[in-house]
C-alpha cells in the first residue's frame, strides 16, 4: 500500500511481531503506547475490525500502525497504534500521511480519530500538523505500564478536512 520512494505500507505478519514487540518495549516508548502480547497480535490477524500494518523505508521496517473500526458503518476508524523506530526524522509524519491516505482514500473513512497522552508533545504536535484536531480531553483516562494514569487527548479529522488539505 502507498508505495512511494522506497516508503511502503504494507500489512503485517507474524514474522513482523518480534519488530513490533521490540520497538513496544523500547524504554522511551513505554510511558507513551499500550503494549501487546504475542497471542493479542495473533488474535488481531484473525479481528474483521483491526488492521495491522508495517511501515518500511528503504525495505526495512520503520514503524508500525494498528488501525480499528474497519467494519464501522459510520466509517469511523480509529488509528490504535502508531509507532516509529527514529523519532524525530520525520517518519511518523510520513507514516501518517500513508496511513491517512489510506483511510480516506481506501477505505472512504468519514472520520478517522486516535488517542494520544497529553504529555506526549511530539505526537500532538505531528497530528496537529497532519490536521488532526483536538476534540477532547479525557483526564487520568489510560492506566500506563509504568503503573500511573494519563490524560488522553482526542484527535479527529473529517474526510472534507482530508479533501480540502493542501496538496504534499
Amino acid at each position: 500500500l502507498c508505495p512511494d520512494d522506497g516508503l511502503m505500507l504494507r500489512p503485517a505478519g507474524p514474522p513482523d511481531f518480534a519488530f513490533i514487540r521490540a520497538l513496544q518495549a523500547r524504554p522511551e516508548l513505554v510511558p507513551l503506547i499500550a503494549a501487546d502480547e504475542e497471542e493479542a497480535l495473533h488474535a488481531n490477524l484473525d479481528a474483521p475490525d483491526i488492521a495491522m500494518f508495517i511501515w518500511q523505508e528503504d525495505g526495512a521496517p520503520a514503524g508500525f500502525v494498528f488501525l480499528a473500526g474497519l467494519t464501522s458503518k459510520s466509517r469511523n476508524r480509529e488509528i490504535r497504534r502508531i509507532a516509529v523506530a527514529d523519532p524525530g526524522q520525520g517518519t511518523g509524519t510520513r507514516c501518517l500521511r500513508a496511513i491517512q491516505g489510506y483511510a480516506f482514500e481506501t477505505l472512504d473513512t468519514n472520520r478517522l480519530w486516535l488517542d494520544v497522552a497529553a504529555d506526549n508533545a511530539q505526537a500532538r504536535h505531528v497530528s496537529t500538523s497532519m490536521g488532526f484536531r483536538e476534540e477532547g480531553y479525557f483526564r487520568r483516562a489510560w492506566l500506563r505500564r509504568t503503573g500511573d494514569f494519563a490524560d488522553l487527548v482526542i484527535m479527529a479529522m473529517l474526510r472534507e478536512e482530508w479533501a480540502a488539505r493542501p496538496p504534499t
